[in-house]
């Protein structure tokens, strides 16, 4: 806390200001680690019952990083006996399958694979 005396007003005390620097940035690295799911992609897993647990989410997101620093934009991410399509610009899962459907599968619109 400093004071200040102003000649018109007397003393002025100044408080300090909150650094909202360090938090925003927490927030913000936070965000950026987070995958989103379109609404596609969940109505597809719902209906393929397609589950992921905490470890698989994680195992997800650590692919996305790899596939990231690779420059890939859309990337196929084989993860155990499940498979994800993820635009790796907007960390978004597009779409997902279960086992019965990466036999005889052609994926389009993706430029890099993931298998994990």
């Amino acid at each position: 806390m400093k004071v200040h005396f102003n000649s018109l007003n007397g003393p002025s005390i100044q408080k300090p200001q909150p650094s909202y620097g360090e938090a925003f940035k927490q927030v913000f690295e936070e965000k950026l680690a987070e995958i989103k799911f379109s609404k596609h992609s969940l109505l597809r897993m719902e209906a393929r019952n397609v589950k992921i647990t905490p470890d698989e989410y994680k195992k997800l997101l650590e692919a996305v990083e790899k596939a990231s620093g690779k420059g890939i934009k859309d990337s196929l991410i084989i993860m155990d006996n499940k498979a994800f399509v993820v635009n790796l610009k907007s960390r978004t899962v597009i779409t997902a399958m279960d086992e019965s459907m990466l036999k005889n599968s052609v994926f389009t619109n993706i430029d890099g694979a993931v298998i994990i």
